[in-house]
């Protein structure tokens, strides 16, 4: 029997990359309007593991960002913005 993040991380790995990014940018505008449900935010969570599995250099570019800040701000970085920005679009 698998439990509900074995079947969460299953969900999310057989949708498009286009329907996670869409979905992550409707939480994302959300998230500045209003707080995001505990659920919200494990899809959120789930949805960024799962861009980051896909396009590790994306990921790295998210850590890349956040090293550069530490001198600065880390709260200058927009992780949403940095992982989107380089997910390669077709």
């Amino acid at each position: 029997m698998t439990g509900p993040r074995e079947r969460a991380k299953k969900f999310t790995a057989s949708q498009a990359t286009e329907v996670l990014v869409a979905s992550l940018l409707t939480l994302y505008d959300d998230s500045k309007t209003r707080n995001l449900s505990a659920e919200e935010r494990l899809v959120h969570a789930w949805v960024i593991d799962e861009l980051e599995e896909r396009f590790p250099e994306a990921a790295d570019a998210v850590e890349r960002a956040f090293d550069q800040a530490e001198d600065v701000d880390l709260s200058e970085v927009d992780y949403v913005a940095v992982l989107l920005a380089n997910i390669p679009t077709n």
